[in-house]
């Protein structure tokens, strides 16, 4: 409470005891969000971010595929990718630390690479002659 009659270093100390309330309320508001997104994170390590796959089929008339558990061969195209981007990226690392202009800069070198499936051409310009 405010009195009247505070010196100015009272009224600086209340101040600053205001702005800590404000900022413990911030930290705990930032743990919350924090908790909530672990858990979504958790959930979609489980898979469940496909839940909805049957609607997605019967929206759009695409059949969506799983992969058995543990059959990477299964999973060629991903499998290849992610060892391609762990030249840029170690596995694990956090890619929040990377902005998007560097993600954008490793994309363009990865599309630009030449492939052995498209006759060593590279991805991009196979797009470029399907479009045109």
């Amino acid at each position: 409470m405010k009195r009247t009659n505070q010196s100015p270093q009272e009224r600086e100390r209340e101040e600053l005891e205001r702005q800590v309330e404000v900022l413990c309320r911030e930290v705990q508001q930032l743990r919350l969000e924090q908790d909530l997104l672990n858990k979504a994170n958790e959930l979609l390590k489980k898979g469940l971010e496909m839940h909805g796959h049957k609607q997605f089929t019967m929206a759009t008339d695409i059949q969506v595929y799983f992969c058995d558990p543990h059959s990477p061969w299964q999973r060629g195209s991903n499998e290849n990718t992610n060892g391609l981007l762990r030249q840029y990226m170690p596995k694990g690392i956090d890619i929040s630390g990377y902005s998007q202009l560097q993600l954008n800069a490793i994309a363009r070198q990865l599309n630009e690479r030449p492939c052995k499936t498209l006759g060593f051409l590279r991805p991009l310009r196979c797009s470029a002659n399907v479009l045109h």
